[in-house]
């Protein structure tokens, strides 16, 4: 009884065993693991040195006025858009301009009349010295005849040389009055200058940005009134170590802008500094870039540039797929809903993506991005959306 009884236990744990390592058994053969994958894409890398620079003005004009005087009137102020070669700014001194136009004006008047004047005293001394002339060749006629006296002769011959006298008398008059004529114009252009420029309009286009006179005060040349700022034509300035020089090719290298957080997107090199600052060891570049309020891409404010010294595209993956175990690096891809252990030779890392060298892996194919890390060579998974 007790040999059965025990024989009847024994029995009853075998069978107990088998059926655990069946249902272990079947747990490992149905066992799928979840993961999301990612297909295997080109993706741009690049060798970049990240700086900070400032965003300054291409265009900018401190405008004074070109005549000393006071002010008469200022027609902008601090923040009004002004347009190049139309929207008037301030005008000094402008009356007395206008007197002196007046004067230069009728002073031409009254030259060109003093003109018309002398030219009409040159064709009568010319009518003149051909009467005298005529009458000169008539009297040596007569004298030849004898008809005429010496006497006679001689005062004709003395009239004429009177006549050819008033004549380059009244050609000199003409002339000096020619001249005047031209003096009177010049004055007269002169004048209508400086009344010109006693009306200052933008010598470029953009926005007032400062205004450091008011109406009353003397103006000059040495005196700038206002400051205009182009904001729409800009630049992106920095300071770039000096080791970089060799690397940065103006009109070729390209840098990537950012402002207030915002990708403000892809610009050239426009200006790279031909000399090394001694002190502080850098260059000085720049960049066109259009001037946006909306981005914060205005004058004065600070952005963030990211100089690209190379770029190049490659076969990627995102950083998570690649796994490094044993001295090993691979990635997992997923086919037909297995995982299979594919060892790789990685390169660069940019944005989060790691560059794949040599043909291991093909674009298109699926890489495990998510749940990888409980995976091994033929593990059964599932992807996940």
């Amino acid at each position: 009884m007790v040999k059965t009884w025990i024989m009847g236990i024994g029995l009853a744990l075998l069978v107990c065993g088998c059926r655990e390592q069946e249902k272990e058994g079947a747990t490992e053969t149905v066992r799928v693991i979840p993961v999301k994958v990612v297909q295997v894409t080109p993706h741009r890398f690049e060798n970049s040195l990240a700086v900070q620079g400032s965003m300054e003005a291409k265009n900018t004009a401190s405008v004074a006025a070109r005549l000393s005087g006071p002010l008469e009137e200022i027609w902008v102020d601090e923040g009004d858009a002004v347009v190049a070669g139309e929207t008037k700014l301030f005008s000094c001194d402008v009356v007395k301009q206008e007197k002196l136009v007046e004067t230069a004006a009728l002073r031409l008047a009254s030259t060109r009349q003093a003109l018309k004047i002398a030219e009409a005293r040159r064709e009568k001394a010319e009518v003149a010295l051909k009467k005298a002339a005529l009458d000169k060749e008539r009297f040596q006629r007569l004298k030849a005849s004898g008809i005429a006296t010496d006497n006679e002769l001689e005062q004709n011959e003395l009239q004429y040389d009177v006549a050819t006298a008033d004549l380059k008398l009244a050609q000199a008059s003409e002339a000096s009055a020619a001249q005047d004529v031209k003096n009177a114009e010049a004055s007269l252009d002169i004048a209508k200058k400086d009344l010109s420029d006693g009306v200052i309009v933008a010598p470029i286009s953009g926005m007032v940005s400062q205004r450091m006179k008011e109406p009353g005060e003397n103006g000059g040349s040495s005196n700038p009134v206002l400051k205009i700022v182009d904001t729409k034509h800009l630049e992106a300035t920095a300071a770039i170590p000096s080791a970089y020089y060799g690397e940065v090719k103006t009109g070729k290298t390209q840098v990537r802008l950012t402002a207030n957080g915002q990708d403000a997107g892809l610009h050239t090199v426009t200006y790279r500094s031909p000399t090394i600052d001694t002190r502080l060891r850098t260059f000085e570049i720049k960049a066109a870039v259009p001037g946006d309020d909306e981005k914060g891409i205005v004058p004065g404010a600070m952005v963030e540039l990211a100089l690209i010294l190379s770029a190049k595209e490659a076969t990627a993956v995102p950083t998570p797929c690649v796994i490094h175990r044993l001295g090993k690096t691979f990635v997992f891809v997923v086919k037909d809903g297995t995982a299979i252990q594919q060892e790789v030779k990685t390169g660069l890392q940019h944005e989060g993506y790691t560059e794949i060298v040599g043909e291991a892996l093909s674009a298109g194919v699926q890489v495990a991005v998510e749940g990888q890390a409980l995976l091994s060579d033929g593990a059964a998974v599932k992807i996940q959306e």
